[in-house]
């Protein structure tokens, strides 16, 4: 029963159906939080931007952190974004952007890594 009410919690959230959803600027996107891995790390749900469609056609580097693929229900018209605070070192944020079309090997979401410094 637990386990049915965390599954349905998870999407609800990444379907967007949660009134209080936080939201996070990724690059020229204004994005959505969906789910916090436990690894602290957060999963955004952004509009398609000319920057993100950029970043997504670049050849993977990294795979998502702490995801279960399973969790996600990607649609088309968004782009999937894991933020990692720190990951690159002190003061630096880690965005691991889906790409497009993404190729699932076993459990590992592809993606393209991109490190910024903290403004």
């Amino acid at each position: 029963m637990k386990k049915s009410i965390i599954v349905g919690a998870i999407s609800l959230a990444v379907l967007g159906c949660g009134a209080d959803a936080e939201t996070v600027t990724v690059f020229d996107a204004e994005c959505e939080t969906v789910l916090t891995g436990e690894r602290g790390d957060v999963v955004a749900k952004c509009p398609v931007t000319e920057q993100l469609a950029a970043i997504q056609t670049e050849t993977p580097n990294a795979m998502f952190l702490s995801v279960d693929p399973a969790t996600l229900i990607l649609d088309a018209d968004r782009v999937y974004v894991n933020i990692v605070d720190g990951d690159c070192g002190e003061n630096t944020v880690g965005y691991r952007v889906l790409v497009n079309n993404p190729v699932f090997d076993g459990e590992a979401l592809y993606a393209v890594f991109k490190c910024v410094e903290k403004e």
